[in-house]
């Protein structure tokens, strides 16, 4: 199970953005409750997905809160 969020996340959160006059990134959007708080991006999701899009044209941004419905945030 743990093998298919990795694709998961990536395939449904992956954003591209293109500003005026500015190169485009991937915006990566990591959001969760108390499992999510668990998880190191650093050790396995950001290199993965540096290595597929480059480390200059991704950004991770990793947003948690345990042990509170995501309605509460």
């Amino acid at each position: 199970m743990s093998k298919l969020i990795l694709p998961l996340i990536v395939s449904s959160l992956a954003l591209t953005a293109n500003v005026q006059g500015e190169e485009a990134f991937h915006l990566f959007i990591l959001s969760g409750q108390s499992n999510m708080a668990g998880l190191d991006p650093d050790e396995s999701f950001t290199p993965a997905v540096q290595n597929a899009f480059g480390t200059e044209n991704v950004i991770v941004v990793k947003d948690d809160v345990g042990g509170q419905p995501i309605r509460r945030w």
